[in-house]
């Protein structure tokens, strides 16, 4: 008994842990949908699984129009033709940051800042994008390409992003505006005594000039992720867009810097608490899936899942109980799971729920379900959390019978005893009625 009173508490413990990782990833999800950049995550197929709030306001579709729309939508119908290899290449290379065209839902370009990367989502490889807006600022860059010298120095001086001139021929800084100044804590007399060398990581500094060299080309215009030194030594992340421009009759390369420490920070943010979540559940030694609130196919399972049901995850995602259980079970579990769906309460306590296992045969379970809302209080998913208590009610079982068999010998033996005191008073009895002394000493009555 007391074994079972600690594996209850185990239990118990294992389950707060595992609440507490939800109400984690429950944050994770509130980052997401509050990001200022639209953020969708895609399958391999182009399958739109997942968007925050900025992508249906950026493309003008609804939540439910995005959820598993192609993504070559949101693509100018010039371009959709590239989507498809476009996808092949992510899968293989990881990640992919570009400038693009995009369209939204009534036809007008936006032209987008594309930053993707590949990301395991639900078990199965697949793509978060950040797509910015970047129509503000490409209206500023052909407003500084077409302006003249001193309408541009306005619209230089009052620019939101850092710019800056550099001379190709010699890697040396030619202008700076006030942002870029603050940026990297110079004045600007001092930046006109610098060039590219000067301001970032020695380290790093065959990387930016390769990328430098390949704008000055006009291989890329985009140069992600680049490290940038402030005048203290400290280090921020910038990306950086360019273009030619011509100033008194001489070409310079603009590079436009957009400090993106904070969103750097929250994608691993957003990477280390999935992350974290995943490896959670992952290690729990009960049976933790996740299904989709609509046909109740599962998008999560864990490893202690695999063990007790016999399959491997690959096998069990993307299916549902009909899929894998005898009908009449599979049907039992999917009402349950739709008690738990369309009911008012949003948890439902099995204390014992039978399952047929490929491997292990028949299995006892106790289970809990709960209903998974999303930010806008709609039905997402369903929570499974299942405990394997076969061996535990065996163990009950067998406690029970030996219990049973002690009470029937106490029963037994006590009976007996009585009937051996009645003798012992008969052989006394007869023993006085003879005139003899009595044989037993004193014999108690029942």
């Amino acid at each position: 008994m007391k074994k079972d009173t600690t594996q209850s508490s185990n239990t118990a413990d294992l389950r707060r842990r595992v609440k507490e990782r939800l109400r984690s990833d429950e944050q994770y999800r509130t980052l997401f949908d509050s990001a200022g950049d639209a953020i969708f995550i895609h399958d391999a197929k182009g399958r739109i699984r997942a968007a925050n709030t900025m992508t249906c306001e950026q493309y003008g579709y609804t939540k439910s129009e995005m959820m598993s729309m192609p993504v070559s939508l949101l693509v100018i119908p010039t371009k959709r033709m590239h989507v498809k290899k476009r996808l092949a290449r992510m899968i293989k290379q990881e990640r992919l940051k570009c400038e693009t065209v995009h369209q939204r839902k009534d036809g007008t370009p936006v032209p987008i800042e594309l930053n993707s990367r590949r990301i395991t989502w639900n078990g199965q490889s697949a793509i978060m994008s950040i797509c910015r807006d970047i129509t503000e600022r490409k209206r500023a860059e052909q407003i500084v390409l077409e302006a003249a010298e001193d309408k541009f120095k306005s619209i230089f001086e009052h620019a939101g992003d850092g710019i800056l001139l550099a001379d190709p021929e010699n890697n040396k800084f030619y202008a700076a505006n006030n942002a870029l100044c603050r940026m990297l804590g110079y004045r600007l007399e001092e930046i006109t005594r610098l060039g590219i060398m000067d301001i970032h990581p020695e380290k790093d500094i065959p990387y930016v000039i390769e990328q430098f060299r390949a704008q000055v080309r006009g291989d890329i215009t985009l140069a992600k992720d680049i490290p940038v030194k402030r005048k203290d030594g400290s280090v921020f992340y910038a990306d950086i867009n360019t273009t030619v421009i011509t100033v008194a009759g001489k070409k310079y390369i603009a590079g436009f810097f957009r400090d993106i420490t904070e969103r750097k920070q929250a994608e691993e943010n957003i990477l280390e608490s999935k992350a974290l979540f995943e490896a959670v559940v992952e290690n729990v030694p009960l049976m933790i899936f996740l299904k989709e609130a609509t046909d109740l196919r599962f998008v999560i399972f864990n490893r202690a899942g695999e063990d007790l049901l016999g399959y491997d995850r690959k096998d069990l995602l993307g299916k549902n109980n009909l899929d894998l259980f005898p009908p009449e079970q599979a049907a039992n579990f999917m009402a349950k799971d739709r008690e738990v769906l369309d009911g008012e309460a949003v948890a439902l306590d099995i204390p014992e729920e039978p399952i047929l296992t490929a491997k292990k045969g028949q299995r006892l379970l106790h289970t809990r379900k709960v209903c998974i809302r999303g930010v806008d209080g709609t039905t997402k998913y369903l929570l499974g959390i299942s405990e394997d208590i076969t061996e535990r009610k065996q163990a009950e079982a067998e406690n029970e019978k030996q219990l049973d068999e002690l009470r029937r010998w106490q029963t037994v033996t006590l009976g007996r005893e009585g009937r051996i005191g009645d003798l012992k008073r008969e052989v006394n009895a007869l023993a006085t009625r003879l005139g003899e002394k009595p044989r037993y000493g004193s014999v108690e009555a029942n």
